[in-house]
């Protein structure tokens, strides 16, 4: 039987940055593949489209609260990953500084880069010491 270990939080490290993946970790679907256009988000309801919007929500607020950067990589459109982050968190906390695609690096979105999503999360360099946390669902 494996031994279940217990954290002090208060001794904790925390990161100093946290990014997730978009398309079926954000959100439950797959915007590319569904082929959603940037003016599409506006009419979609986000309950839907949206993993666990609540959580999210709270998640990206507590983070903030405690200094801690927020960004999504994605190989998604950057349009569409706006307008759906400026509908679920508000305008302003997410945008093209935190929010990193293919057009980011002058290839079009849509596509997968060489070296994967490393690229883009070296690009905010200075936000990514030690102190990582990067999310994703395997498929």
């Amino acid at each position: 039987m494996r031994e279940i270990e217990i954290y002090d939080l208060r001794s904790t490290v925390w990161p100093k940055l946290i990014v997730w993946d978009f398309d079926l970790t954000l959100l439950s679907i797959h915007s590319w593949g569904a082929g959603i256009r940037a003016e599409d988000v506006a009419s979609r309801t986000l309950s839907d489209d949206v993993a666990d919007i609540d959580f999210f929500r709270h998640f990206v607020d507590r983070a903030q609260e405690q200094g801690i950067a927020v960004a999504i990589a994605s190989f998604g459109q950057y349009e569409v990953i706006q307008a759906y982050m400026d509908r679920i968190i508000g305008r302003g906390v997410f945008n093209r500084e935190n929010i990193s695609t293919p057009s980011h690096f002058g290839t079009n979105d849509g596509c997968i880069m060489r070296g994967g999503k490393v690229p883009m999360l070296r690009v905010r360099k200075t936000l990514i010491p030690k102190r990582l946390l990067f999310t994703a669902v395997a498929h």
